[in-house]
């Protein structure tokens, strides 16, 4: 049986949409470290190269409107594609293939329970086959819950009155741990 492994900074990747959202997540991790490493080195030869020096005066710049743009439109490009690529990977891992199996969640204090197709409940262990699309439909007896498999890279809040879902496609066989991130 293959087993994922986990990657760098997530618990192995247990569903078919859960590689899209590592992908997601790393290249804004890169990114981030790549401008941090960048803005520390900017400054740091700024620092250097415009100290205070005796005898100097300090000339105020002539016209930043090009420097202002730039750094302003600049980041609203990056923010587009960053959106884009986030709502591309949210809607194709929250639209329920055709055929999904449906599994009532009902979230409660300190509980979860599952009610399968056939009728039959059990408290506290969810059993899903894989390489077969799910649809869980949330709902919660009492206050908000916040239904989490971090495998999966899937959650969704549990709120009464209201109903909610996820849907996933487990991939590999294991036991995986169901959180509430609730607090």
């Amino acid at each position: 049986m293959f087993q994922p492994q986990p990657t760098y900074q997530l618990p192995a990747p247990l569903s078919t949409g859960a590689a899209d959202i590592d992908q997601l997540y790393y290249f804004i991790y890169w990114f981030s470290v790549v401008f941090f490493v960048a803005i520390i080195a900017a400054t740091a030869y700024f620092n250097v190269k415009y100290k205070r020096r005796p005898g100097v005066k300090a000339e105020p710049t002539k016209d930043p409107t090009k420097l202002e743009l730039f750094w302003t439109i600049t980041p609203l490009f990056i923010v587009a594609v960053l959106f884009h690529l986030s709502f591309a990977a949210y809607i194709k891992n929250a639209t329920a293939a055709d055929g999904a199996m449906e599994i009532r969640v009902r979230a409660k204090k300190w509980a979860w329970e599952f009610e399968y197709p056939n009728g039959s409940r059990e408290p506290g262990q969810l059993y899903v086959p894989i390489n077969k699309p799910l649809k869980l439909i949330l709902s919660s007896e009492d206050v908000i819950h916040s239904f989490f498999v971090p495998d999966w890279r899937a959650k969704r809040d549990a709120v009464p009155g209201l109903y909610s879902h996820i849907a996933v496609t487990p991939n590999t066989l294991g036991e995986l741990q169901v959180f509430c991130t609730e607090y």
